[in-house]
């Protein structure tokens, strides 16, 4: 696959990851919002197309893995964060 059809490929990817990342935000302690702009800029400096290609639909997780907030994993914030409100936002930010 030629990497401008990786690049057509990854971008949807890329922003459906970034659009998530602002839903879950809005739906955040405020105390947590520093880590979910880590999340941000994470995703913004990931630049490898294969990268986002491979990880479609764990992008997010895999990026939250190793960001970490005051001794808290920040995988344990997004997942709380998720099964709030945010979840049906980014439910219907996906369709």
């Amino acid at each position: 696959m030629s990497i401008w059809m990786q690049c057509d490929r990854a971008e949807p990817i890329r922003r459906r990851a970034l659009n998530q990342m602002d839903v879950l935000a809005t739906h955040a302690r405020i105390g947590d919002r520093d880590a979910f702009s880590e999340l941000h800029k994470q995703v913004l400096r990931r630049d490898d197309a294969a990268w986002w290609i491979e990880h479609k639909n764990d992008a997010v997780n895999v990026l939250a893995q190793d960001i970490e907030l005051q001794g808290r994993t920040f995988m344990n914030i997004y997942l709380k964060a998720s099964h709030q409100e945010g979840v049906k936002a980014v439910a219907r930010s996906l369709l």
